[in-house]
């Protein structure tokens, strides 16, 4: 249940930080139960969660990453109504559903919502940020492939759609557009990527124009114990035209994007699983990301007063079931 306190004869009602976790393709809310432990453990009484489930399973993803920022749009709107003591907002999205959460971001700018409660940090963990274009330099075909298999959103993920003048994601990341004005308001934007990821690729999950590490120029060691998959930390810059980047207009994506400023981080897990390691999908099969997940909320712990570092905090061993959607207060 959940507790508020409304401001009364001179007195001042207690405000929340609002924490929007958006799965990806083909998941549901239960993909953050690890996170979402975590996250009432650490702020027990100045946020709240709400893990999305306006795009859930298999089919509730395919239907286009427009039509899920919509959904998600609708979602925290709502959320927001009934919950007047949110004044702050952060999202963290994994996967395709970092691009729920930009197009949705996007929305919320528009719609003013911006005015009244303060946007404070965007995280992507593993999000294909420049698509999913890496097999189509190899397979011609693949675009009709992914739209077989993931329908509208397969499209958008190939910068196949044709729906529009431009492509959905080349139009989110238009300079002077809603999308990224809606992120560029955010204090913070982090992109977690994963090396070996092997159902998104490291570049367009860290914005890069290509893969930095190879057989000759391995990943450095982790420079703090705490986080032994965490392997570096940057600031994004703007890189040097690349016109290997196809299709081109990956180029103005990216260069956009990394004007827009944000940080990124390295994680190596191994290769299987890293997809679902990151953000610990099932406690029992991916629970190696745990560390990355501490990573992440004490990063976010500087946003959140009072500040508690998860990775010095007493944490439980496994997430519970518990319901998806739901409030630390």
């Amino acid at each position: 249940f959940f507790f508020f306190f409304f401001c009364v004869a001179g007195s001042c009602c207690v405000m929340h930080h609002l924490f929007v976790l958006v799965h990806g393709l083909g998941g549901d809310g239960q993909g953050f139960a690890y996170m979402q432990e975590q996250m009432k453990l650490l702020f027990p009484s100045s946020a709240l969660v709400l893990v999305s489930e306006a795009n859930s399973h298999w089919g509730g993803t395919l239907k286009g990453i427009d039509r899920g920022g919509e959904n998600l749009f609708l979602e925290v709107q709502n959320f927001l109504s009934e919950h007047p003591t949110v004044n702050e907002i952060s999202f963290v999205g994994h996967s395709m559903g970092g691009l729920y959460a930009r197009h949705c971001i996007g929305l919320l700018f528009q719609a003013g919502v911006f005015a009244r409660v303060q946007p404070r940090a965007y995280v992507s963990l593993s999000t294909p940020h420049l698509g999913s274009t890496d097999w189509q330099a190899y397979m011609p075909g693949f675009s009709k492939l992914a739209a077989l298999f993931a329908g509208r959103s397969g499209l958008h993920l190939t910068l196949s759609d044709t729906d529009t003048e431009q492509p959905l994601l080349a139009e989110m990341a238009r300079e002077g557009g809603p999308f990224l004005a809606g992120l560029q308001a955010f204090r913070v934007r982090r992109a977690y990527g994963v090396i070996g990821d092997l159902k998104v690729g490291f570049p367009s999950a860290t914005l890069r124009a290509q893969h930095p590490y190879t057989t000759h120029s391995p990943p450095p060691a982790p420079p703090d114990s705490r986080y032994p998959h965490v392997v570096a930390e940057e600031t994004v810059t703007v890189d040097e035209p690349n016109l290997q980047l196809q299709p081109a207009i990956l180029q103005s994506m990216l260069m956009a994007l990394q004007r827009c400023g944000f940080e990124r981080v390295d994680v190596q897990l191994p290769r299987l699983m890293a997809h679902e390691d990151v953000v610990v999908r099932r406690w029992w099969l991916n629970w190696r990301g745990k560390d990355v997940v501490a990573h992440l909320l004490d990063f976010l712990s500087q946003y959140v007063n009072p500040p508690t570092l998860l990775s010095t905090a007493s944490t439980s061993s496994s997430a519970s079931a518990g319901s998806t959607t739901s409030t630390t207060s």
